[in-house]
């Protein structure tokens, strides 16, 4: 705008310079409602231009440069605009850089040839339009559950063959208890022979917390073998034991049988949970109903075998058949993939952090209330068949009939479990299974005898399926549902100890079936009670976070 400068020289008082400076501000910032002019102008600064960025340095691998920094071509807009992916890649290869063909004394990566390679494959995939992009998950989507999938249900079958062998077995305790005390066994009291039972239940239900710890801290398949070999072995030891050895029958079917059925029943019952968390209820109600299927298909078989191959050859051929499915059970087991987990020490009982939780107290105290008369129907009922007048058959198939509505039971009210919540049908199943109790002493014919086992065997079959599952629910972390259910186990297993003396002090020599069906029934009231209990403190405790949620998410993070 100005040409030349101004002629009239620059005044030097304070004053006049003050004005100068002024008007040479002005001259900086141009502002329109000034009435003058600056008084000389000043040259025009412009800023450099940015330099190109570095795209190659000696020693270094090829880089790429962000798409904004380059100036896209007009002229090749067909090329740029074929993919509409291309919005979506960072960044743009600009220049092809001919790798180093030696490695300089500065240079980071030793097989830069490689490296650059690698670049251009990985460029030519980002530039195919077939490809799609799938982010690799963070490792936290590792730590959840499957949540189903071929291997999750190949675990189910697993965990039910091990059910099926183990805990099956223990339902044919009938069979056995009629040959002990009229054939092999007669130099001893029944009562002594009844404790053959009480012990084999009891370290079945002893054995649960250390095998649920070891389950826990990534040791399952050794738990399992170890507890499915000493149960094989101690049932072909069995068949070979002659008559009157009351102290070697006991040794192997109390003490080793019972040993390894509980150190395959907790882990068992468990495994199937961590491959689900939606449907935990369907899929242990699956693994639980084996032990009843075993009940449906183990006593007959032994009935059947007894008068032509004795007891011992009898025994034998239940063995084979176990030895083989245990074989395909702890092949079928195929242990999660999760990068959490692995083997680490025994995890120390927290008895202080357990015994705060009033939930898991109720839950305890009810299973072993539970336990203490569970079990009672189950050994008795072929005997009341006889009292009411049933004819054999039908008081032995009762039985049959209780394991197979148990089947059904515990699958239903576990699918139902995952809908409505596990502690929504606690409460229903136990007050059920109380009125079944209460109505025991009511039987007084073959088709009440049938009745009483169907609805008996559906509501005790759906009670020891959710049971497992409700106590593993209040587990914190995975890592602890095997402790937690095995902690009430063992506890429950002094309860079941004395659970046949119990029941044969009530019942008495005159058989009065009143006193144990009132009391039973009674107590599966206050297990009831229990339940409602601990599902009050869940409810509570599930509107405090639910409120804490809600606050937090209220709160702005910047």
């Amino acid at each position: 705008m100005f040409s030349t400068f101004p002629t009239k020289p620059i005044p030097h008082s304070p004053r006049l310079l003050r004005q100068s400076r002024q008007a040479h501000r002005s001259a900086i910032i141009y502002e329109p409602h000034l009435n003058k002019l600056p008084a000389r102008p000043l040259p025009a600064v412009t800023q450099p231009e940015r330099p190109v960025p570095v795209i190659q340095l000696p020693g270094l691998p090829p880089r790429s440069i962000p798409k904004g920094m380059v100036k896209s071509d007009p002229k090749n807009w067909p090329e740029v605009s074929k993919n509409w992916l291309a919005q979506f890649i960072p960044f743009k290869k600009i220049q092809e850089v001919a790798p180093p063909t030696y490695t300089p004394r500065t240079a980071k990566f030793h097989d830069a040839r490689k490296q650059h390679q690698d670049l251009e494959d990985f460029d030519d995939t980002l530039e195919d339009d077939s490809y799609d992009f799938k982010p690799t998950p963070p490792p936290l989507y590792m730590k959840e559950p499957p949540e189903g999938g071929l291997v999750a249900w190949l675990a189910v079958a697993g965990a039910f063959l091990l059910q099926f062998c183990t805990i099956g077995y223990f339902f044919t305790w009938d069979v056995f208890e009629g040959q002990y005390n009229h054939v092999t066994l007669t130099d001893n009291h029944p009562a002594a022979v009844r404790w053959i039972g009480s012990f084999q239940l009891f370290f079945a239900l002893a054995q649960s917390l250390q095998a649920g710890r070891l389950a826990d801290a990534g040791y399952f398949k050794h738990v399992v073998m170890a507890g499915s070999s000493l149960f094989v072995i101690c049932l072909f030891l069995l068949s070979f034991i002659p008559e009157e050895h009351f102290f070697l029958v006991f040794l192997c079917q109390a003490v080793g049988m019972g040993t390894g059925m509980g150190l395959v029943f907790v882990p068992s019952s468990t495994f199937a949970l961590h491959y689900f968390n939606r449907w935990r209820g369907l899929a242990l109600g699956i693994v639980m109903s084996g032990g009843a299927f075993g009940g449906v298909i183990f006593p007959p078989i032994l009935r059947c075998l007894i008068p032509q191959h004795g007891l011992g050859g009898a025994i034998r051929v239940t063995a084979y058949i176990i030895f083989v499915a245990l074989l395909i059970a702890t092949g079928l087991l195929i242990i999660p993939n999760r990068t959490d987990r692995g083997k680490s020490p025994l995890l120390h009982i927290q008895l202080t952090k357990y015994s705060t939780d009033m939930c898991y107290i109720f839950a305890g105290i009810g299973t072993c209330l539970a336990v203490l008369v569970l079990f009672f129907p189950t050994m008795y009922l072929e005997l009341l068949g006889l009292e009411k007048g049933a004819d054999p058959s039908t008081a032995f198939n009762s039985g049959i009939v209780l394991s197979l509505t148990g089947i059904i039971g515990g699958i239903f009210f576990g699918f139902v479990s995952d809908l409505y919540g596990i502690w929504n049908i606690m409460i229903p199943v136990a007050g059920g299974l109380a009125l079944t109790l209460f109505t025991m002493c009511a039987v007084q014919g073959p088709k009440s005898l049938v009745a009483h086992s169907i609805f008996y065997g559906f509501f005790s079959g759906a009670w020891l399926s959710l049971m497992v599952t409700a106590l593993s629910s209040l587990a914190t972390k995975v890592e602890e549902m095997g402790t937690r259910v095995g902690l009430v186990l063992t506890g429950s297993s002094f309860f079941a100890l004395f659970s046949f003396a119990l029941q044969y002090a009530l019942l008495g020599p005159k058989f009065n079936w009143t006193a144990p069906s009132v009391f039973s029934g009674f107590l599966l009231l206050g297990v009831m009670g229990l339940a409602f209990l601990s599902r009050t403190k869940i409810a509570a405790t599930k509107i405090m976070t639910g409120d804490r949620r809600r606050y937090i998410k209220g709160i702005l993070i910047l």
